[in-house]
């Protein structure tokens, strides 16, 4: 079986030279079974548009089989409005999804959609901006 991982910082496999920035799936790699293969193709700064414009998801569809389990966790870098090389509006953002999720789907891989890790944004008062990735969470939901 094969875990694929597809998504921004939050995923990416780092190592020493970027400590103490770790993407999450690293956790997971002394506790899956043997045989389990895990295949991360997250990179920093990547939003869905500019992960396929690169290549990564074409590289990751290479990878892919019907022994495929796909966990993607976009959103970070979509939302970023004062970049416009990476910047989708939510509605691509879901757009982009939709595609991608279908292009495994194509492969036989099961897929798992994330929405993305909150960013922990405070307002003038304290307390925690519940806005902070607007409506792509909701896109994201819509896109599964």
């Amino acid at each position: 079986m094969k875990l694929l991982f597809l998504g921004d910082s939050t995923m990416q496999y780092n190592d020493a030279t970027t400590w103490p920035q770790v993407g999450w799936p690293q956790a997971l790699t002394d506790k899956v079974n043997e045989g389990v293969q895990l295949l991360n193709f997250a990179k920093n700064g990547r939003s869905t548009r500019i992960f396929m414009e690169l290549g990564h998801f074409a590289q990751a569809l290479e990878a892919m089989d019907s022994d495929s389990i796909v966990l993607m966790e976009f959103g970070h870098n979509d939302g970023h409005i004062y970049d416009p090389e990476r910047y989708t509006t939510d509605q691509q953002y879901h757009d982009n999804l939709v595609y991608m999720v279908g292009e495994c789907r194509k492969r036989g891989a099961d897929v798992i959609l994330l929405t993305p890790i909150y960013r922990r944004m405070y307002l003038e008062n304290g307390k925690i901006d519940p806005a902070c990735h607007n409506g792509y969470p909701e896109a994201c939901k819509r896109a599964g």
